[in-house]
């Protein structure tokens, strides 16, 4: 029969009884929960984290979680630093993209994205009222898919309008993931960490915003599309991740 963990879990302490020979413990949030292949669970809060046992042998159930968290925080930081380059490369260039594309007037351009920038702002003060009643973590693999399809579509569609609600997506999608990060980071960070983490992520930002446009300078000098395959690209890296 499978091997089953006990978890039990107090205050400040986690102790693990394990049966037999398992490779993974299953975290779970809630009382006593026997684990077994294909039983049901019920009376779960929540999955926390799932981990190979054979890592972390040696390590108390406070040092897991708090290796696990480093890990993910360091994973959103760089998460923010490739999706800041991807949106650095093309927001500059995209009065130049829509002027060749499409040889629209300037005016014309100026209201398009000033409309598209305003959407995403908009989104962003919506949703941050709904960020606290969902599942970040789904919130952000969503806004990231978001971000792939926008920067993917933008250099293969003909039409100017669709290039317009594309990139209003790209802001919305980009405006989620900022709102939820930061608010992930309040909810899982202590007191201590969170200004330390605020202020990395706004340096993480500042970089992404440096690097970003002479990037897009040297991708448009080959191709005006590259810049919005390279977004795509810094976006799907985080899926790959």
């Amino acid at each position: 029969s499978p091997a089953s963990v006990v978890i039990r879990i107090f205050v400040n302490k986690i102790k693990v009884a394990k049966k037999g020979r398992q490779d993974r413990s299953l975290f779970l949030a809630g009382s006593e929960v026997p684990i077994a292949t294909g039983a049901t669970v019920q009376g779960v809060m929540a999955v926390l984290f799932v981990i190979e046992d054979k890592n972390y042998n040696n390590m108390t159930g406070k040092e897991i979680m708090i290796t696990t968290l480093r890990r993910s925080t360091i994973a959103l930081l760089a998460s923010s630093l490739l999706l800041t380059i991807g949106r650095g490369a093309t927001l500059p260039f995209m009065t130049i993209y829509l002027t060749r594309r499409f040889q629209l007037e300037v005016d014309v351009i100026g209201y398009a994205l000033s409309l598209a920038l305003v959407v995403g702002v908009l989104f962003s003060m919506g949703f941050g009222i709904l960020a606290d009643r969902f599942d970040k973590k789904r919130y952000m693999v969503w806004s990231v898919l978001v971000f792939i399809l926008g920067f993917s579509a933008i250099p293969l569609v003909n039409n100017a309008p669709l290039v317009v609600i594309f990139f209003a997506l790209i802001n919305c999608a980009y405006s989620v993931f900022s709102t939820v990060l930061k608010a992930w980071f309040a909810d899982r960070l202590t007191a201590e960490k969170k200004a330390r983490i605020f202020s990395l992520n706004y340096t993480i930002l500042n970089i992404g915003w440096t690097v970003g446009p002479p990037i897009g300078t040297l991708l448009v000098m080959h191709s005006i599309n590259l810049p919005f395959w390279l977004a795509a690209g810094c976006a799907a890296l985080l899926t790959a991740g």
